[in-house]
């Protein structure tokens, strides 16, 4: 069985889960490279999953450097206020007299 190589517009934008008018705009724009026949835009099947992989990519630079940031002003936050750390337990009873 042999997959289509060259899709159109609407193919693309299924494969994308786009519309085809943001498929056009993606190919007018430079996001993604594409061919014309007879007039039609047609968009290569690898260009197209290569764009998903990058875009994973860049989610998943983004979720790490969010994260880091997060981090960092936690640690900021918590040396600032001088925070105890967990498993310490609660601070000591000043000794005096008890009351009974």
């Amino acid at each position: 069985m042999s997959e289509e190589l060259l899709l159109s517009t609407k193919n693309a934008g299924i494969l994308l889960g786009v519309s085809e008018w943001t498929i056009e705009r993606m190919a007018r724009d430079g996001e993604l490279p594409f061919v014309r026949v007879r007039g039609s835009l047609r968009i290569d099947r690898r260009d197209v999953l290569a764009l998903i992989d990058a875009r994973k990519r860049e989610a998943a630079e983004e979720v790490a450097a969010r994260k880091a940031a997060a981090d960092a002003i936690r640690a900021d936050a918590d040396a600032a206020v001088n925070l105890p750390r967990r498993g310490r337990g609660r601070p000591r009873k000043a000794e005096g007299r008890r009351h009974a």
